[in-house]
């Protein structure tokens, strides 16, 4: 996926997930939506189901692209669209409306970022979980007050300045750096030599960072090398956990077993989807956004075991995916945004004789899990360039051995949002 697709999204590698970036979180009050009534329902499926689906949908779409492991956040893509999109109208505005299943009114549409912003950036927690916005302008380039007022106010975005006409590399390595300080280093390199030009009028991005331990912890002294099946007939030697926990193995759609991996405090967990040796694409065809996201909804967790009832057996691993979204996107159904003479985001600015379009959409993601936990990064740039014109009784436990491909998903319980998603084909690739 990454090097056929020229890098389309970030999936991760094996059985947890890992979230996302701290750092330089826009230091703004969350606003108050007028106009939303009974906002604790509004908030509660928007923008959640949105990014949901979209978690989805765009695994389905790149799943083919590569052999490989896969790891995204579609969160932090999500996020990154939906501020590209307030700037949108017309049918470029209907296109990323249908592509990221975003309601058509703005008041429950940004409750549902204020609140789900809220949720992630949430203080007093220990573990590390947060998300920031930005907004790179042109120095001398105007857009409307109206449209950064809603990135300030809704996406808690900052707005910084750069000269990219005249200072096109050091705006540049502005943007990575500000980006890898938001990641805890994990994001280096966002945006590549050549992606930034004299054209570059303004960059969206979002980066997210996750840093927890496992509720239970897996202890050390019990890892092992052990056989990970890549298919029936081409192990490799991995480093396995393993250890008894609680809750118990789920069904998804007859084509795999889920397992729900918390965090501390389980307000963030990883599901494990594992589908029979030689069966990933049975899983990936019902691995779609509606049907992703209904199993969420439906779901009803399985009642905590005081002794464990299952036995996890899982490998380490960790690794790095980059992107350009630039092809997928289109092909998901917004190709308008991405045409020099078609796009139209007059809700950002407005220059006779010429246009803004998206020239670039990259991703880049960071996964690594261990004994204690998951830490993971993610980061999104869009780029828009001028042109003229995610107690019992004891019983004996049940076996989830993962010694071969599968599908994980991390998710803030909270909200019930999907930060990361990803497939492990192989835990040793990096």
């Amino acid at each position: 996926m990454k090097k056929a697709m020229s890098a389309v999204l970030v999936m991760i590698s094996f059985l947890f997930f890992v979230v996302l970036s701290q750092g330089c979180a826009a230091k703004h009050t969350p606003a108050s939506v007028t106009g939303a009534d009974n906002s604790a329902t509004i908030q509660s499926c928007v923008p959640k189901k949105g990014n949901n689906v979209f978690a989805g949908d765009f695994y389905a779409k790149c799943k083919d692209t590569t052999s490989g492991n896969v790891f995204f956040s579609p969160y932090s893509i999500f996020s990154a669209l939906s501020m590209t999109y307030e700037g949108a109208k017309g049918a470029t505005a209907d296109q990323m409306a249908a592509v990221l299943h975003l309601p058509s009114d703005s008041a429950a549409r940004l409750a549902g970022f204020v609140e789900l912003m809220g949720a992630i950036n949430a203080p007093g927690k220990n573990y590390t979980l947060s998300t920031a916005n930005n907004l790179w302008l042109q120095t001398d380039f105007t857009v409307y007050p109206s449209y950064t007022s809603v990135l300030t106010q809704y996406y808690l975005a900052t707005i910084t300045l750069l000269d990219f006409v005249n200072d096109t590399e050091n705006s540049r390595l502005t943007i990575n750096n500000t980006v890898a300080n938001e990641t805890n280093n994990k994001i280096t390199d966002l945006l590549p030599s050549g992606t930034i030009t004299n054209k570059t009028r303004l960059v969206l991005t979002n980066a997210i960072y996750m840093k927890a331990d496992w509720a239970i912890k897996f202890k050390a002294a019990l890892t092992i090398t052990d056989n990970f099946n890549t298919t029936a007939s081409t192990p490799v030697k991995v480093s396995m956990m393993s250890q008894t926990l609680g809750g118990s193995i789920e069904d998804y759609y007859g084509a795999a077993q889920v397992y729900e991996m918390p965090y501390v405090n389980n307000e963030l967990s990883m599901f494990i989807f594992l589908p029979l040796q030689g069966q990933m694409a049975g899983l990936e065809s019902v691995m779609t956004g509606n049907k992703l996201n209904d199993w969420f909804a439906a779901r009803t967790a399985p009642a905590a075991l005081i002794i464990g009832g299952v036995e996890v057996i899982l490998p380490k691993f960790t690794f790095t995916e980059n992107y350009d979204l630039t092809s997928v996107l289109p092909a998901m159904g917004m190709p308008l945004a991405f045409s020099e003479t078609g796009a139209d985001f007059t809700g950002i600015a407005k220059i006779p004789g010429k246009n803004l379009y998206i020239s670039k959409v990259l991703h880049k993601a960071f996964v690594s899990v261990d004994e204690a936990g998951t830490e993971a990064a993610a980061a999104t740039a869009v780029i828009i360039t001028v042109i003229t014109s995610i107690a019992t009784q004891p019983l004996i436990p049940q076996i989830f051995r993962v010694d071969h491909p599968f599908i994980f998903v991390i998710r803030e319980n909270t909200t019930n949002a999907i930060l990361f998603m990803g497939r492990v084909m192989d835990p040793t690739a990096n």
